[in-house]
């Protein structure tokens, strides 16, 4: 129960994507090796993605929404931004969105196309 572990990752927004991006296949590898294991994705960028489609293919009118739709998903960033009057934090609900977005991307690159379910 005493245990620390210490992990260390370089800070950039490139390789925190493609960490996400591994470990969505990573989750997804699980799945496949043990079904009955529940799926594991990120719900918003889905969200995001899907009112997206929706947006461009029925209601042109709705793109300002749809940019500040992170804002509002993630709105523990947003509202800490407001209450530290850091403005540099309306950054944060996007990066979050890429990094979810690229553990779903790699999760179904994994379950879809690798090939390997049993």
């Amino acid at each position: 129960p005493d245990l620390v572990v210490h992990h260390k990752f370089e800070r950039s927004l490139q390789k925190s994507i493609k960490r996400n991006y591994m470990y969505g296949v990573g989750n997804a590898r699980m799945k496949q090796k043990f079904p009955e294991r529940g799926i594991s994705l990120f719900p918003f960028p889905l969200l995001i993605v899907g009112l997206s489609i929706l947006n461009f293919v029925l209601l042109e009118n709705l793109k300002a929404f749809i940019f500040i739709l992170p804002l509002l998903v993630y709105y523990e960033w947003t509202l800490k931004a407001f209450r530290d009057k850091n403005v540099s934090l309306f950054v944060y609900p996007y990066i979050q969105f890429l990094l979810e977005s690229s553990n779903d991307v790699g999760w179904l690159n994994q379950f879809l196309f690798s090939g390997e379910r049993q």
